[in-house]
């Protein structure tokens, strides 16, 4: 009787980490924690596997019911904490899509006050426009590019910012430079270039981190990138998307 007491003292106890793991990524994906409980998840796994292959032969089958009932119970748990974890990574989990609906609202809200104010308090609500012109195109693009990073060479960081508006010719139709600079970046126009320039920016800064990239820096990037890729898998054409990864800003190239 005191070795099936034991028994069932140990899985009363390991019960009750399981349920305690499984409380504290509730709290996790509420938003209520900042971390998910992993290192307790790692641990009672270890015990799990430790008890099967060590302790389990030697118990009775009731105990041995009993424990294959909360392991399998822990494994089910375990399968939907990753998927979740993933959803948060990608930014397809439900509560950060309605974070950013609510944000877009509020957003919204205030561009519609703003153009209600006399005329000197315009700039403001263009900024505010500039703002949802950004999200947008941040949720329409993606929002990764492997490890993609923008101090990319050891040359010293570009000027300060200081726009020197300098607008190259519109190139014509037929423009051999045009079409062998969009040859050399897989197929990627140049407005398109401007774009995920644009929104790589806006990413950055969204996430906290601080860009100098500039737009010559990012085509000449992209070119480097794409004959690799196009080695790699045999394509012709190499698309590019801003991800968000580990909480950063990212670029990453896509074959096409």
């Amino acid at each position: 009787m005191a070795h099936i007491s034991a028994n069932k003292k140990r899985l009363d106890d390991i019960e009750k980490q399981s349920e305690g793991i499984r409380r504290d990524f509730d709290q996790y994906f509420l938003g209520l924690i900042k971390r998910p409980p992993t290192t307790s998840q790692a641990q009672l796994a270890g015990l799990f596997r430790k008890m099967k292959e060590d302790e389990l032969r030697d118990w009775n089958t009731q105990d041995k019911f009993r424990f294959n009932q909360i392991h399998a119970r822990f494994v089910s748990m375990e399968r939907v904490w990753a998927r979740t974890l993933k959803q948060i990574e990608d930014g397809t989990y439900r509560r950060d899509k309605f974070k950013v609906a609510q944000m877009k609202k509020r957003d919204a809200a205030k561009v519609a006050a703003e153009s209600a104010q006399p005329a000197e308090a315009s700039p403001g609500a263009a900024r505010s426009n500039a703002g949802l012109d950004s999200m947008d195109a941040l949720d329409s693009i993606d929002v990764d590019m492997g490890s993609f990073d923008d101090e990319l060479d050891s040359r010293p960081a570009p000027r300060p910012v200081a726009p020197r508006p300098a607008p190259r010719p519109a190139p014509t139709p037929m423009s051999a430079s045009a079409g062998s600079s969009t040859s050399a970046l897989g197929g990627v126009s140049e407005q398109k270039l401007q774009q995920i320039h644009k929104v790589y920016v806006e990413a950055k800064r969204r996430t906290g981190e601080q860009s100098t990239l500039t737009v010559d820096a990012l085509r000449a990037q992209m070119a480097k990138q794409v004959p690799l890729v196009q080695a790699k898998h045999g394509c012709e054409q190499v698309d590019f998307k801003v991800i968000l990864k580990d909480g950063k800003a990212m670029l990453k190239a896509i074959p096409k």
